[in-house]
């Protein structure tokens, strides 16, 4: 995999320490701070591009079409949209844009953002789950051997259809529906899947490209 982030915050250095740690991984990091730049080169094994990532010449550089992703993870969620933005439009295969405000989540639909990471929310849910008494388990515990999991946003401009109309491959199946607010939907064949729902998949490791080509927005 080909991955691009922008900005490289304590979130995204530790993210790609992870992925120096699996399956080789090709990582590129836009960053603008030349001193920070100096100090990570010894710590990743990743490629560097000073500038600042919402321009198309920085971005360019990093030969958009032949990337597998572009993570806008910078520290401002401003400069994260607009940097997903000039990505979508540069042709970066799936964009994916970080913010902190919920409030800007849709905005991002509209501009047609629909892979958001809002971590707030991730927090939120964890702290309700605790005070529920629920005991964390992490996927990792269930997930074992070839299994992957892969996720979509339904599109906002998208028909409603239902989870048999998908005709996923054989060995993938759908295993939770999120709806616009976060809230978990009950699954089953005739079940309409809505604009802007949340589907998580079980399938197969080598399933995963078919999946990000028939789902991933150019």
């Amino acid at each position: 995999m080909r991955v691009v982030f922008a900005g490289a915050s304590n979130l995204v250095v530790r993210t790609v320490q992870q992925l120096n740690e699996q399956t080789r991984h090709d990582v590129i990091i836009i960053e603008n701070d030349a001193a920070l730049i100096d100090s990570l080169n010894d710590q990743l094994d990743a490629a560097f591009i000073q500038g600042d990532a919402s321009l198309p010449a920085i971005l360019k550089e990093a030969n958009p079409r032949a990337c597998d992703f572009f993570f806008a993870t910078t520290d401002r969620d401003e400069s994260n949209m607009i940097a997903a933005l000039t990505a979508k439009a540069l042709g970066f295969s799936r964009v994916v844009v970080l913010i902190k405000e919920e409030s800007y989540e849709p905005i991002c639909q509209e501009l047609g953002l629909d892979e958001i990471i809002i971590p707030l929310r991730a927090v939120r849910r964890d702290m309700i789950n605790i005070i529920d008494g629920e005991r964390e388990r992490h996927l990792s515990d269930y997930i074992r051997a070839d299994l992957r999991l892969f996720s979509f946003r339904v599109p906002s401009d998208a028909e409603p259809q239902t989870l048999d109309d998908l005709a996923l491959p054989k060995d993938t199946k759908p295993i939770v529906i999120y709806d616009d607010r976060d809230t978990p939907r009950t699954l089953s064949g005739d079940m309409t899947i809505q604009p802007g729902d949340d589907v998580v998949l079980l399938t197969h490791k080598n399933t995963l490209k078919t999946l990000e080509n028939r789902f991933s927005k150019k």
